[in-house]
Order: C-alpha cells, then structure tokens, then sequence
C-alpha cells in the first residue's frame, strides 16, 4: 500500500477507536487527542493526493463501455466540497464568537477537524478497504463493551456514588466514548457498513461481517439508547429503500428497541426521559428566539441554559441533545444556515449507499442527542457522508 491510502486508512481507524488514545481530563474522557491524531493522518493523505502524477481521467463513456483498467484510481478532484467549506465557515464564526466568559478553543477547532476529515472523505477513496478497516475495528469495541458490562461495572458500582453509581448500575455500556447515546451513535453509524460488506464480501471476511453485524445488534441493547436504533432504521431504510429488506431489518431493530424499552424502567415510569428531551428542545428554541440573527456566543448554552431558559419538565443538562439547536443557539441563523448546508450532502448524488447511510445515522443521531460532543465520532460521522458524496472520477494508472 501506498503512504496515503496507509495514512487514510489509519486515520479512519483511530477515528474508529473512539477515546481508546485520548486522555482523562477533570475526571471525563476527552477524545481531542485521537482526533488530532486522525487530523495529521488525513493531512497526510491529502498531500500524498494531491502529489499524485500517475492517473489520469477516463471518461464516462469508457467507464461504462468497461474498458480495462490497470488500476483503480483512489483519488478525486482536488475541489473542497462545499459541505467541508460550511463546517470551516462555522470554525471562522465559533472562533470569532468566543466570549470573555468561555476561552475555550476546542469548539472552532473541532468545527475545522470535521471539515477536514469530510474533506478527506470526499478527496481519497479506497472504498473496501475502508469499509473492512471499520469492521475489524468494531469488533474489539464491542468486545470491550461487553467486558465493561460483566467486570468493570460491578467492580466500579460500590465504590462509587450518585449519578456516577446510578449510571454504572443500570449497565449502560459506553466502551471508549463518555456517554451511551454515543457508542450507540458508534453503532448505527457502523451496521449499514457491515451490512454492505456482509452483501459483497466473500469468504472468511464475509463471516466477520455478519458477526459484526450481530454483534452491533447486541451493543444497541446493552447501550441502552433508542436515538441510536432509530438512527440505524433510517439508515438502512436510506441503504436499502422502501423495500422488502428495508422492512426486514427494521422490524429486526425494532425488536431490539422493545428490548431496550423493557429494560429501562425510567421510560415507562417516573420522569419519562423522552418528554424530558422535547420539553428541552422548546426551552433551547426559547433562548434561539432571543437571539435570533446572532446568537449568544460560542459555548454560550451550557451558561445560558439553566440560568435563563430552563424550566420544570425541561431536564438540567449542558447539552440541548441536538447539535443543530445548539449551533442555532450560540451562532444564529448563519450559523444555523451553515449547519444545514453540510447536512445537505446528504441529498447529493451518491458514491457509496452504505457511507450515505452511515453518514445520515451520523446525521441523525446528532439530531437526537449529544453525539456531536465526541470529537471522534464527529469527525467519523462527517468523514463517512464525504466518502458518499458523488461526482468521483474514474482513473487509470499510466504506464
């Protein structure tokens, strides 16, 4: 392999891996490390891109008339996707909107770092490759998500209290990430990836994808996040269309939501988590309307939240569960306007199904919970909707 599709390949890989390589901070996991790790990765593989001599365009025509190709190109056009320009836009704005109240420079930053990694997505394309690196990345997160549930939870439990004690109790897993909603996310972004290579692989890998596969099915469950299986049911419906097997695997994952519902009594009984969340989407539209044009400022919600907006039935959070509302919060209908044009590439011509689907589990999920906290997750998320935007060309080496 060569060093840019190596670079790609292992950018996409600790991108996978979540918080494996980041560092405590005030007690949390923060994955800003890995993040900037995959950050040099992909710039790595942009400039091995754009240093490419060796190709060159085929036509459209020949590409359908099957002429024979010596080998497949792995590079694009060198043009920025307007989708990376929006999330870079929205760095420049978030850097400008900092507050005397918040010196906090990773917002802007990871604003950039999700533009880069969809900007790479869109740019470098080797797309099984990257389709069975995610794959066998997933497995040991599942595995370890599994070990947190039967060892690490009842050793922690009693020695801890509160909210800490409650949350490792009601097992929950997270495996690398801070919060269950995002290995969830994790999971929906992965199945419509390792459903597609349960579709077309062969052999042996063919078997480590429908246990993949499986697996993801059975950490849906022990997350615990219904965003999450409903994020993986609009993605496989966006992979497989309003089809038979579209309906198939929805009805497979809402079995595993019925699951999840049973098992947590906090839905049913008590202060329901779901009247929780809308009841917080309408305090945060309460403070957008305040500020409508402009904003309040980045990392303004967290400060601005409870003190002036939040009401009884609204939950206490840091976070509107939305990255949408929130950029609309802090940066205003710019902001908001600049959000949606990166979502957008959703609608574009397609490269790949499977990357759309991920991307739109990405997108979803970020719609419904905290997912955008997590730089990882984030930047795979972006990453994967680059990697399904159309307009690829079609190379051959010259000999």
């Amino acid at each position: 392999m060569k060093n840019g599709q190596i670079s790609f390949l292992l950018g996409a890989a600790v991108l996978a891996t979540g918080g494996f390589f980041g560092s405590i901070e005030a007690g949390i996991l923060s994955d800003f490390n890995p993040a900037l790790i995959a950050a040099v990765l992909f710039c790595a593989s942009l400039i091995c891109a754009n240093r490419e001599k060796k190709y060159v365009i085929l036509d459209e025509t020949a590409t359908q008339a099957k002429q024979p190709q010596t080998e497949a190109c792995g590079y694009r056009a060198k043009n920025i996707p307007i989708e990376s320009l929006a999330l870079f836009a929205l760095c420049i704005l978030s850097f400008f909107r900092i507050s005397e109240f918040s010196r906090d420079y990773r917002e802007p930053v990871g604003f950039a770092l999700a533009g880069l990694a969809l900007w790479t997505g869109y740019s470098v394309h080797f797309d099984d490759k990257l389709r069975r690196t995610l794959i066998l990345i997933s497995i040991p997160m599942m595995l370890y998500a599994l070990y947190q549930r039967l060892v690490i939870f009842p050793e922690l439990a009693p020695q801890l209290a509160g909210e800490a004690r409650s949350r490792l109790e009601s097992g929950r897993v997270f495996a690398t990430f801070i919060l269950p909603a995002q290995f969830s996310a994790y999971l929906a972004i992965l199945a419509p990836i390792a459903m597609a290579s349960k579709m077309t692989e062969r052999g042996i890998f063919r078997i480590v994808a429908a246990t993949a596969l499986v697996g993801i099915c059975f950490g849906f469950y022990l997350a615990g996040s219904l965003s999450g299986v409903l994020s993986a049911m609009i993605a496989f419906f966006v992979m497989n269309g309003i089809t038979r097997r579209g309906f198939a695997v929805a009805l497979m994952l809402a079995a595993v939501a019925v699951g999840i519902a049973s098992a947590r009594t906090d839905i049913f009984g008590g202060v329901n988590p779901i009247s929780l969340r809308i009841n917080t989407w309408f305090a945060t539209i309460h403070g957008i309307a305040d500020s409508l044009f402009f904003g309040h400022g980045t990392a303004s919600f967290e400060r601005l939240y409870m003190a002036k907006y939040w009401f009884s039935g609204a939950d206490e959070v840091m976070h509107p569960h939305s990255w949408f509302l929130k950029t609309f919060f802090e940066y205003g209908i710019i902001g908001a306007v600049l959000w949606l044009v990166m979502a957008a590439g959703i609608f574009r011509s397609i490269h790949d199904r499977s990357f759309r689907a991920a991307g739109a589990a990405f997108l979803v999920a970020t719609l419904l919970d905290v997912c955008d906290q997590s730089f990882t997750l984030r930047m795979l998320g972006t990453f994967l909707l680059g990697a399904s935007l159309g307009g690829r060309k079609n190379c051959r080496k010259v000999e």
